[in-house]
């Protein structure tokens, strides 16, 4: 039960710090 929450927890981490290097680069464009 232990390792699914942690994959899970670090997968949302991850889809986090890919949102927030889109809007970086969004932002470098603009």
């Amino acid at each position: 039960m232990l390792e699914i929450n942690k994959s899970y927890v670090l997968d949302k981490d991850q889809k986090l710090i890919a949102v927030k290097i889109l809007i970086a680069e969004f932002e470098k464009i603009t």
